[in-house]
């Protein structure tokens, strides 16, 4: 698997340019203060805001300013694990979990590995800040997306959960782009590190 990105677009004070390119086994840092352009360079992959410029994923053009192509979101294969978790809180863990999961073998893989199975029943509203996170995420990764978007995403996960779950990301052998205020965050996880500064 392939991500090509290339693009520019005017924040307010300052202009987000970005180009790289990434492989399947590539965990890409993008490093940033606030209001620095890593919540818009997302916004940008997911779809939700028109740039100038390229992007790509395994060979097939989501964006092209210049010809005119602009992939619907729903439609990119792109999952992000967004800060607030993106959650359905009128469901419970489990069909939380059903909706998104496009790989069976992989849902009940990671309900053993990150030991959920005793959540499985609780609704969203009644789970810590650090199992909500938990559950995204596998709910990211069931999904089968050719891309992955952590924003944020390990805040309120403790360490060994944190290990495992890195762990578990880098088995599933897909590009990933990760933003996060905690360098602990990186350790032995990353490949790549780009630093947004306007």
């Amino acid at each position: 698997m392939s991500f090509y990105c290339n693009i520019k677009y005017e924040l307010l004070n300052s202009s987000l340019n970005l180009e790289f390119n990434l492989l399947n086994n590539d965990i890409l840092y993008l490093q940033g203060a606030n209001a620095s352009g890593k919540t818009t360079a997302f916004n940008i992959i997911n779809g939700f805001i028109s740039p100038i410029g390229i992007i790509q994923l395994n060979g097939i053009t989501l964006f092209d300013s210049s010809k005119k192509i602009n992939i619907l979101p729903k439609n990119r294969n792109i999952a992000r694990v967004f800060q607030n978790y993106s959650l359905f809180p009128n469901m419970n863990v489990a069909k939380n979990l059903d909706f998104a999961s496009k790989n069976k073998q992989l849902l009940d893989y990671l309900i053993e590995k990150l030991e959920v199975k005793p959540l499985l029943s609780k609704n969203i509203g009644a789970l810590s800040g650090g199992q909500q996170q938990k559950v995204a995420i596998m709910q990211s990764l069931i999904s089968s997306p050719q891309l992955l978007l952590l924003d944020e995403a390990f805040t309120n996960l403790d360490t060994t959960t944190k290990r495992i779950i890195k762990e578990i990301i880098k088995d599933v052998k897909i590009p990933v782009i990760l933003t996060s205020h905690n360098t602990e965050d990186t350790t032995n996880f990353i490949t790549k590190t780009i630093v947004i500064d306007n």
